[in-house]
């Protein structure tokens, strides 16, 4: 089976972020995908960076947060290299994609 690394880009998101990565966890358990999350925080100026960091101690998931200089491009590129697994996909912190993209890996 193939293993998916999903980049989080995290900008000032720090109202959904947490819901976001459940919701990724959550999908990606159901659906018995290997994964790792990778959440890249660039400098956000609210409490983005203390929520993830708050979601990451109280879940036992396959997450890393990394931080790097402001701006999405930023964040995309250290995410593509800090993935480890075979196919790279990238959620918004804000979910705005939902969960059809972690269906269609995982049927496809």
């Amino acid at each position: 089976m193939s293993s998916l690394s999903i980049i989080v880009p995290l900008y000032n998101k720090e109202a959904q972020i947490q819901y976001t990565l459940e919701s990724i966890n959550n999908k990606c358990n159901e659906l018995n995908l290997k994964y790792e999350i990778l959440i890249v925080e660039n400098q956000s100026s609210d409490n983005s960076l203390s929520k993830a960091k708050e979601w990451l101690n109280k879940n036992n998931s396959p997450a890393n947060l990394y931080k790097t200089e402001k701006g999405l491009g930023n964040a995309i590129k250290l995410g593509i290299l800090k993935s480890r697994l075979d196919y790279i996909t990238i959620i918004p912190a804000d979910y705005t994609f939902g969960e059809s993209e972690l269906e269609y890996f995982s049927k496809n």
